[in-house]
Formats: structure tokens, C-alpha cells, sequence
């Protein structure tokens, strides 16, 4: 009797640990068979308004990122915003450009998207990396959180969507890229920081002395927000950051493996 219990014991507890080791395969499964419906592939182009600029075979891919993003990321509206396709489509496309290397995978430890119709106030309690604590509440357009949540501004987006220098979107979802490198700042995973970390560092240094004519200052506040306004800058003003700092253009367009500044 005890040994059929200990046995009983031992598949019930394999069963569990063969589950929760097959969830993330099956999730990634699930995501890599997801498609995109045909209108939702015509209204792709609208949501990303880089997508002329993108060879066929780079819009294929980033339907399929599109569709894989959409089928495991839940969105939610927040100060009476209602969700609708429009929405849902903008965020996605424009975060997928961002995963369109081979082998990819589309933000699997994100799981929710809050959006906001405006600019939202946020108060952190939690000491910066100073270990000092802001008392006031920040006005923001999105915030990205380790956690696995992103938070965007409605009205932000549809600026980016009509050519404003800044992309609320690409932002935080270089920040979650970041985020997936543990051993890095400013930087998304990669087997090999040479040229990212040469290229990084010289634009980083020249923002901090002199200012940019394309990156926005306040990539100067860190490595990890120079990385996220470089792609901003690569996404909406491609031919000015390949003209104002070539060598930071190439390494971002060779990761990202799309050149929206050829023509």
C-alpha cells in the first residue's frame, strides 16, 4: 500500500512538472500558428507607418509577429478608453518591428498592455538607482515594467501614427527588450556586444556633450533610455539618424534586420 502511494505520489508530481515545462513550449506553439484575418492584414499598413518603407518578405514577418503578439497579450482600457482593433493593431505592429530578426520571439514574458487615453500621473514609492524616492507624481506618456505590463498613452500613439518624432511604443518595448538581457543595460540580448557596445557608446557620449539633431536629450539620462530614444529615432526618422550618426544607424538596422533609410 505505501509503495502504490509513493508511486501514485511521484506520477502525480512528474505530471505537474511535465506541465508546467510544456505550458511555455505549447505557448510558443500557439504563437508561432497565429494569423492575422485578412482585414486585419489590410490594416497593418495603416497601424505602422514605416511599412512602406519595408521590404515584402519584412512584411510578411511582421504580419506574423503582429498575429503572434495579439494572440497571448490581453489589453486593457483604462479612464473609460474602449479597446478596439484600431488600437490593438497600432500597438502591436509598431512593437513588432522591433522582433523581425530571425528566430525571434514576440514579447512572450508581456502579458498585459493597460492604454490610457491621454498622458497618466504615476507616484513611485521606490528609491531610483540613487536610492533616492521622488515624492511627486510624474505626468507620462508610457512606463514599462519588468513585471511583464506596459502602459501607453492613446493620444501619444496616435501622434507617432501621424509622424511626431517620438513612438510611445517603441519606447517601452525597446525598454522590455532590455529587460530580457539581464546582464546589460541599454541593450537587448545578444551573443556578441562588440559593435552594439562600440556604437552605443560613442552616440551616447556625444548626446551627453554636445546634444543630437535627431536623438532626444533625454536619452542622456541612461544607457537604458539612450537605447530606447535611438529606436524611436531609427522607427520615425530613419534618414536623419542614418545621416547624423551612421555607425549607431547600422547597428540598429542590422539587429533589427530591416534599413528603412534605403530607399
Amino acid at each position: 500500500m505505501l509503495w502504490t502511494s509513493l508511486t501514485l505520489v511521484f506520477v502525480v508530481t512528474a505530471g505537474i512538472v511535465a506541465a508546467i515545462f510544456a505550458r511555455p513550449v505549447l505557448a510558443a506553439r500557439r504563437r508561432r500558428r497565429a494569423a492575422l484575418s485578412p482585414d486585419q492584414a489590410r490594416r497593418l499598413a495603416d497601424a505602422v507607418p514605416l511599412y512602406p518603407r519595408l521590404p515584402t518578405a519584412a512584411r510578411e514577418r511582421l504580419a506574423r509577429r503582429t498575429a503572434a503578439f495579439l494572440s497571448h497579450i490581453r489589453f486593457v482600457g483604462c479612464d473609460g478608453i474602449e479597446i478596439d482593433e484600431t488600437m490593438r493593431l497600432a500597438v502591436a505592429g509598431q512593437a513588432c518591428l522591433l522582433c523581425l530578426r530571425d528566430g525571434a520571439d514576440v514579447f512572450p514574458w508581456v502579458r498585459e498592455i493597460l492604454i490610457y487615453p491621454d498622458a497618466f500621473w504615476v507616484h513611485h514609492e521606490a528609491p531610483d538607482e540613487l536610492g533616492l524616492v521622488d515624492d511627486e507624481p510624474r505626468l507620462l506618456a508610457g512606463e514599462a515594467w519588468d513585471e511583464g505590463r506596459v502602459i501607453l498613452s492613446w493620444s501619444d500613439i496616435s501622434e507617432a501614427l501621424a509622424g511626431a518624432d517620438h513612438n510611445v511604443v517603441v519606447h517601452e518595448f525597446a525598454h522590455q527588450l532590455d529587460f530580457d538581457a539581464p546582464g546589460t543595460v541599454g541593450a537587448p540580448a545578444l551573443a556578441d556586444y562588440g559593435d552594439w557596445a562600440a556604437a552605443f557608446g560613442e552616440a551616447y557620449e556625444q548626446l551627453r556633450r554636445e546634444g543630437s539633431p535627431v536623438i532626444d536629450p533625454y536619452g542622456a539620462e541612461n544607457p537604458a533610455e539612450f537605447f530606447a530614444v535611438a529606436a524611436e529615432a531609427f522607427v520615425q526618422r530613419p534618414d536623419e539618424l542614418a545621416a547624423a550618426h551612421p555607425r549607431l544607424y547600422r547597428v540598429l538596422a542590422d539587429y533589427l534586420t530591416i534599413d528603412p533609410a534605403r530607399r
